[in-house]
């Protein structure tokens, strides 16, 4: 698999989203929303660690704010494509398939994670201005932002490309009203694990990364399954 090519379309992907001012903003809009509601749901609970639940809404909530971002952005690289009959242009390119599709995953993630350092930010000025307290990440959460959010988001967005990509139109308006309510349903919970100010740390980060790299292999995996023929009759 040539690296050039992956990088060929993942900047095409990118490109795309960044030109696209209606995706890019819904994205930049949701990152703030999340930044106004949970940051005032931390800064009204009472409680004399803010410290410790400041870095536990990080390590919880970037992973599903990157997720949620990214399946947004995903609708423009994978099923817009599709219904507009850009992806058997694409197909009939000297492209491997894999390529193709990863590198639409790892555009598409780029600028989601983007969007999750924005909320990481947003979240960390709210945060210091209302308490008035200096929070700063922990190093355990400075790693987990940078360097696993991203694979969780390559992850999730290349799963939901895969779907998209084999599924029918009705199948895909299902499976993305699943996804859409199981996102939301996701980042509450993940907003209760961070608001009880669960304890993070090195062990913790491990455990997610490792999570993170199951995710990464099943979805390398699964693009091992994807096929040209397959893709064309989920369009008719």
């Amino acid at each position: 698999m040539s690296n050039n090519k992956i990088y060929t379309v993942a900047r095409r992907e990118f490109l795309d989203i960044i030109y696209d001012k209606n995706t890019l903003i819904a994205g930049i809009l949701f990152a703030g929303w999340f930044i106004w509601l949970h940051g005032n749901m931390l800064t009204r609970r009472e409680s004399t660690d803010i410290f410790s639940l400041f870095n536990a809404s990080l390590i919880y909530l970037t992973p599903m704010v990157g997720a949620f971002i990214g399946y947004i952005y995903s609708g423009k690289a994978f099923l817009f494509e599709k219904t507009e009959g850009i992806i058997e242009t694409l197909l009939a390119a000297p492209l491997n398939l894999r390529t193709l599709w990863l590198g639409k995953a790892i555009g598409v993630a780029f600028p989601a994670w983007i969007a999750t350092l924005v909320f990481a930010i947003g979240f960390t000025v709210l945060v210091q201005s209302a308490t008035g307290v200096a929070v700063l990440p922990s190093g355990p959460v400075i790693f987990h932002v940078l360097l696993i959010v991203p694979v969780f988001a390559v992850s999730f967005v290349g799963l939901i490309g895969f779907w998209q990509l084999v599924l029918g139109m009705r199948e895909n308006q299902v499976v993305n009203l699943i996804l859409f309510l199981g996102l939301f349903i996701g980042l509450s919970v993940s907003g209760e694990f961070a608001h009880r100010g669960l304890i993070t740390s090195w062990q913790l980060i491990g455990l997610l990364s490792c999570i993170a790299v199951v995710m990464l292999g099943l979805t390398w995996c699964l693009g091992g399954v994807l096929s040209k023929e397959r893709i064309v009759r989920s369009i008719q």
